[in-house]
């Protein structure tokens, strides 16, 4: 069985391995606040996803000279994650690798809609 660290590519190789069905829920805030990505999540059964941070809030979009993790935020994850909830979605695997960002999850949780002081 084909495996991943929780960064770029986990959520194909669980979508592959578990029948899930890749989908984009449209654009969603990039890793930097100039740029857009597509919002990909993976849904399995019944009220259950999984959203991959690498593809929503990642590295892998910023290329070899654009990595700026002071900068770089996790929004984008956030929007998914709110996009999720509000589709009904009652459970949701969020996998952490890949990320370009060093916000903690701050930058999600204003995705959702929460204030950080």
């Amino acid at each position: 069985m084909p495996l991943a660290d929780g960064g770029e590519d986990t959520a194909e190789i669980l979508a592959d391995n578990l029948n899930g069905q890749i989908l984009s829920m449209g654009e969603v805030q990039g890793p930097l606040k100039t740029m857009q990505s597509e919002g990909v999540y993976v849904e399995l059964s019944e009220g259950r996803a999984v959203v991959e941070m690498a593809q929503d809030s990642g590295l892998a979009q910023l290329g070899l000279n654009g990595k700026d993790p002071m900068s770089s935020n996790t929004f984008g994850t956030g929007q998914v994650l709110a996009y999720l909830i509000d589709a009904g979605v009652k459970e949701i695997l969020l996998t952490l690798g890949g990320s370009a960002s060093s916000d903690g999850g701050t930058g999600a949780a204003g995705g959702l809609g929460l204030e950080v002081f």
